[in-house]
């Protein structure tokens, strides 16, 4: 009775700090921790005393939030900065995930007024389709202006701005062909030249070999190495292989032998004596041995 005593007093405890934490959140004006708590503990804990704390404290925090989120989008509103158009999309996502929470927990009764909780539930789909279109049209024209100055580190910050377009809106315009000419424009190309300087033939098959740059691994997203000259594009470094000394030894194979044994057994045969005679046992049977390879 005593350990049941303990383990009540235990939850009741905790579950009064988690109220607590919560009032904590709301009263610094972290609205989204305070419902995302409040969401946890209603979730989990239904049948538990302070589950009616929470849901006041969750209608509570969820009014504040969406208040401060509207005031700041009449702010934006009138703002046409890139930095205030992606925050706009950023404030509905928030807002449309925030009522995601919350939706599949209604109704929830308020143990103030025995009334249910006041959620004013939103259809954000047009504003959010609208501020989505907005942010993808300030990214392209963003990667657009990035390209048009015409260096390599423009490039492959234009092609960072096309690849978030791409997360928010895949088909958008030609977000793909761009994709594809802010990477090959920002892109360091190599060409590599083979000079033998030794006294040794380098075989053609050989030297292809060696200047097969995938087997070294050495390309990578920004930097390109070609062991031929192609058409078309733009060598931005020159690498120059000088060979002075090339050792060419025949080819060897090493082998090791192994040998395995093992007694099989293979029938059987009559035991005789040193003429050649079959033996018998004490009743006067053959004696029958078992023969092994």
């Amino acid at each position: 009775m005593k350990h049941l005593t303990f383990i009540l007093s235990v939850l009741l405890l905790v579950s009064c700090n988690s109220v607590k934490r919560n009032q904590k959140f709301l009263a610094s004006g972290n609205y989204d921790q305070a419902i995302q708590l409040a969401v946890k503990k209603i979730v989990n804990d239904r049948n538990d005393q302070q589950v009616g704390a929470h849901i006041v404290l969750l209608e509570e925090a969820f009014a504040k939030a969406v208040a401060n989120d509207n005031r700041r989008i009449r702010y934006l509103q009138n703002d046409n900065s890139p930095e205030a158009i992606r925050e706009l999309y950023t404030l509905y996502i928030r807002m449309e995930n925030r009522q995601g929470l919350i939706r599949p927990l209604l109704p929830l009764q308020n143990p103030r007024t025995n009334n249910n909780a006041n959620f004013r539930i939103v259809n954000y789909t047009p504003q959010l389709v609208a501020a989505k279109n907005r942010f993808a049209q300030s990214l392209y024209d963003e990667a657009i202006e990035l390209m048009r100055r015409n260096n390599t580190l423009a490039y492959r910050d234009a092609h960072a701005v096309l690849q978030e377009l791409k997360q928010v809106q895949s088909n958008y315009k030609d977000v793909d062909r761009l994709l594809e000419d802010a990477h090959f424009y920002g892109t360091d190309f190599v060409l590599v030249h083979l000079t033998n300087r030794s006294d040794v033939i380098i075989p053609r098959r050989l030297e292809q070999e060696l200047l097969d740059f995938n087997a070294y691994h050495l390309d990578d997203f920004w930097t390109a190495y070609h062991s031929q000259r192609q058409d078309g594009v733009r060598y931005d470094f020159g690498i120059t292989l000088n060979f002075r000394d090339i050792a060419v030894s025949p080819e060897r194979i090493s082998e090791r032998e192994f040998k395995r044994k093992k007694r099989v057994k293979d029938g059987w045969e009559y035991k005789t004596d040193r003429a050649g005679n079959k033996m018998k046992d004490e009743n006067g049977d053959f004696i029958k041995i078992d023969v092994f390879k």
